[in-house]
């Protein structure tokens, strides 16, 4: 894994191998006219600004490692054209019994975690689309959250890591197109998107 770190304390870039914990720690100076510069962007500069210091970390890197910058930088440019998010499958299932078949991705921005419920007929023909799981970024409310789905008679689960129930949603309603889930787990209860939690999503943007 590799570390790209800004520092106003040091006045020249830093790099530590960790042969222990496989990881390279890169340390980039941000003094006070680089913090200036990043108040003032918007939002597309800034993810620009994060990718630059990321790239300038891949350099720095390859001293110590041989960890291929040109194939990372190709990686930020299919993040550019994807809109500066990551989406990937998370799962995908037919149901014959209900005349559907269910994909399901995620899309990870700056601002959001989101778990996108598609709903096809067996002819893969759209029904519905819809957000079934919307969280805060960061990996600890989906990494080991979001893990298996499960399909039981009547209901969709996405279950965790440790096969604890999270969502549920009605096959009845989804081979209806109407996408509904319930969260049912008390704990991710308390950090999914909410009209108790809007304030705290809305405080995550620039």
């Amino acid at each position: 894994m590799i570390y790209v770190l800004l520092s106003a304390k040091i006045k020249e870039p830093t790099v530590k191998l960790s042969e222990c914990f496989k990881t390279i720690e890169i340390t980039i100076p941000f003094d006070e006219a680089e913090q200036s510069r990043y108040i003032a962007m918007d939002i597309e500069e800034r993810y620009e600004f994060y990718l630059t210091m990321l790239e300038k970390g891949y350099y720095l890197a390859n001293i110590v490692c041989d960890v291929k910058p040109e194939i990372l930088i190709g990686l930020h440019e299919k993040f550019r054209q994807g809109g500066y998010k990551n989406e990937w499958l998370f799962k995908k299932k037919r149901i014959k019994e209900y005349g559907i078949n269910v994909v399901l991705d995620c899309v990870f921005t700056s601002f959001e975690f989101k778990l996108m419920l598609t709903v096809l007929d067996l002819k893969k023909n759209p029904i519905a689309k819809g957000c079934i799981y919307h969280t805060y970024p960061d990996y600890t409310f989906f990494y080991k959250t979001i893990k298996h789905l499960v399909v039981t008679d009547t209901k969709l689960i996405i279950t965790d890591f440790l096969d604890y129930k999270i969502i549920e949603c009605k096959l009845e309603d989804l081979a209806k197109g109407i996408i509904k889930a319930k969260c049912i787990n008390k704990n991710a209860s308390l950090y999914i998107y909410s009209d108790e939690t809007k304030e705290d999503f809305e405080r995550l943007r620039w």
